[in-house]
């Protein structure tokens, strides 16, 4: 239903599952993305922090529960707990963005860059960073990275 972006109605299929096994981590990590969609990020926290009290160490919790929050230190467990999740790299080099930490949002970026190409490419078009995207310091990232994954 998330995917169909049939959030409200996803929402209640997490309530439902959760009736009948509240300790499922993944309904209430998926709930938690499904409110965070329609813009409801204290309940999304609440979702997340559920999840989490159930499965601590899952970074996509983590790192979900960092983007509704738009605060880069949660996205630090993320990236403590797996240093090769991309997108927490990625979700903060947003969070940064929109702090005004330009220079280390690109820092970001570029590790998320590295460790799967396809974020050079969600880049690109993505509307979270379209406040920076024409900045040349992006522009410049995102060459370098076309660069380098051209030679590799």
């Amino acid at each position: 239903l998330g995917n169909l972006f049939l959030h409200e109605e996803a929402i209640a299929a997490y309530d439902a599952a959760l009736a009948i096994q509240p300790d499922e981590h993944e309904a209430l990590n998926n709930q938690g993305n499904a409110l965070g969609n329609l813009g409801r990020h204290e309940e999304a926290i609440a979702a997340y922090d559920a999840a989490l009290a159930i499965k601590p160490g899952d970074h996509r919790t983590w790192d979900n529960r960092g983007y509704s929050l738009a605060v880069a230190g949660h996205f630090d467990r993320a990236i403590k707990i797996n240093p090769q999740h991309a997108n927490a790299f990625y979700n903060k080099a947003y969070a940064l963005s929109k702090k005004g930490d330009l220079e280390t949002a690109f820092s970001f970026l570029q590790q998320a860059f590295e460790i799967d190409p396809k974020y050079r490419e969600m880049a690109q078009t993505d509307a979270d960073f379209d406040s920076i995207r024409d900045a040349p310091q992006f522009q410049a990232l995102l060459a370098s990275s076309e660069a380098l994954e051209n030679q590799g």
